[in-house]
């Protein structure tokens, strides 16, 4: 008898132990990485209820791998920082683009996608047409999270330096998603003009991409099948569209599409393009957006309905078919 109190004492003491040690590393979770909580919490284990062999061992182990398969570390940290710089470079300002529409804040009507959409330009206009900033936060049927975070940099016709598109999150699978680009302007055929292809589309975007894609685990297809969106992905050879298990080489590769960029704008500050050929690079930029509309109205109506998506396609792409701010004059 005295010996099955001991027992019962000892585990006891055990669960204790257990419970103090999750209750700690949680507290010091939610005091250090307070933004990341709800991220980070996913690794810990959940606390076993028992010690016995072979029963509750096995239910906390598959609980904890459950928890981890549908919570992952977010990127946003990463995207956040991205962000910064580019703002900074270029001094951009909030417009209202977006809350007129109704979509600075937007949900489904099933509540099951919600997300932001915003439209900025630089304070003082010279480079660009404006920057589109998107996030969109899936919540999955089997109790997982999506996540999405959109950086659209669409330059102004008095620079030939490429537009930027870049989308990176996570897949509730344990996958993160990368797509990365850089559309080419003006009216010339890309590949007529070696120049521009070496400058903007030389060895370190061939490099940079062979990198990813080789240690990417799969090519993503495409989110929309449109002839609308297939335009804008055929423009370039430096398209990624890539799934992978590894975060960091997502955010490192985010990380250097988005520096390669902000570089050739300080490199072609002193040198825009002649005037006279300004009108062609603004009548194909605007083409070019209207293409990648029809493409992001396809891809939301189909998710979010007729009119949320809609309303969404627009503020994710900004304003189009008008006169460029960015060095028009």
């Amino acid at each position: 008898m005295l010996s099955i109190c001991k027992m019962k004492a000892s585990s006891l003491t055990l669960l204790l132990v257990r419970l103090i040690l999750v209750f700690t590393s949680q507290s010091k979770l939610q005091r250090y990485f307070p933004s990341h909580y709800y991220y980070v919490t996913a690794l810990l284990p959940e606390p076993c209820l028992g010690t016995r062999r072979g029963s509750s061992n096995s239910r906390c182990t598959f609980s904890a791998r459950k928890r981890f398969d549908t919570l992952q570390m977010s990127v946003q940290p990463t995207f956040d920082t991205i962000w910064n710089k580019v703002t900074e470079q270029f001094g951009l300002v909030q417009t209202d683009f977006c809350s007129v529409l109704n979509v600075q804040t937007w949900k489904s009507s099933d509540a099951s996608s919600s997300g932001t959409n915003e439209w900025w330009t630089e304070a003082n206009p010279k480079f660009l047409t404006g920057v589109s900033k998107n996030t969109r936060r899936r919540s999955m049927g089997t109790g997982g999270v999506e996540e999405e975070f959109t950086l659209n940099i669409w330059m102004g016709p008095s620079y030939d330096v490429p537009h930027l598109l870049l989308s990176m999150g996570q897949k509730q699978q344990g996958q993160y998603t990368l797509l990365a680009d850089y559309i080419p302007r003006g009216m010339t055929p890309l590949g007529s003009d070696p120049q521009y292809l070496g400058k903007y589309f030389g060895d370190d975007v061939d490099q940079w991409w062979n990198k990813v894609c080789t240690n990417a685990e799969q090519f993503a297809p495409p989110q929309s099948s449109s002839i609308a969106s297939r335009i804008i992905q055929s423009l370039s050879p430096a398209r990624i569209s890539v799934l992978s298990g590894s975060k960091e080489m997502v955010e490192e590769a985010s990380t250097q599409h988005v520096d390669r960029f902000l570089k050739w704008i300080q490199q072609e500050s002193s040198s825009p393009i002649a005037a006279r050929l300004r009108g062609s690079f603004n009548s194909r930029d605007d083409k070019l957006r209207q293409y990648f509309y029809r493409g992001e109205l396809e891809r939301n109506v189909a998710e979010l309905g007729q009119d949320v998506g809609a309303r969404v396609a627009a503020g994710a792409t900004g304003p189009i078919s008008e006169a460029y701010v960015g060095g028009g004059s």
